[in-house]
């Protein structure tokens, strides 16, 4: 969880860590490994799987599993964002800190969620993801690391880390 590495990182208890963005304090620094389109997850007969792709007012009414706000805070506040900025207040029927339980929710039909794409990757049977209308939602994970960190091989791993990871493509926008 990355609440949990970036307190390890401020404490010094780990050298790097790869971490969602968040209001971090102390002197840690940041590079961009990946970018993710978030999708709306949804059971396989759900009504809205027959479309291409889904706005946040076709959500309007249907129940919503999103994630908590102490747990999942980084995707709490991204998804929550966008509703504020449309001015609606989704139906929000669980709060949960794991992608994997999230989607076994959304696998037994208690609600939809909006996920990062790789929760495509847990491949949970009868589970159909659907891009947003908005292309500008999307998950971000970041390298974290102490600048002031004494490990010396740390400039060695946090290096080669961004070197491998940046000749990796990156996931396609839908």
């Amino acid at each position: 969880m990355s609440s949990e590495q970036l307190r390890a990182l401020e404490e010094e208890r780990i050298d790097l860590g790869f971490v969602r963005p968040t209001h971090a304090s102390g002197p840690l620094h940041y590079h961009r490994v990946a970018r993710e389109p978030m999708l709306l997850a949804l059971p396989a007969r759900h009504p809205l799987a027959a479309r291409p792709r889904v706005r946040l007012q076709d959500m309007e009414g249907q129940p919503l599993i999103m994630y908590s706000e102490r747990e999942g805070r980084y995707f709490h506040e991204r998804i929550a964002a966008l509703f504020t900025a449309r001015g609606s207040q989704p139906r929000y029927v669980h709060h949960i800190g794991q992608t994997h339980t999230i989607m076994a929710l959304v696998r037994a039909g208690i609600g939809l969620a909006i996920v990062p794409a790789s929760a495509q990757h847990l491949r949970f049977e009868d589970v159909v993801f659907r891009p947003l209308w908005r292309k500008d939602v999307f998950a971000e994970i970041y390298l974290a690391w102490r600048e002031d960190g004494r490990n010396p091989a740390l400039a060695m791993l946090r290096d080669f880390f961004i070197r491998q990871l940046a000749a990796k493509p990156a996931h396609p926008a839908p």
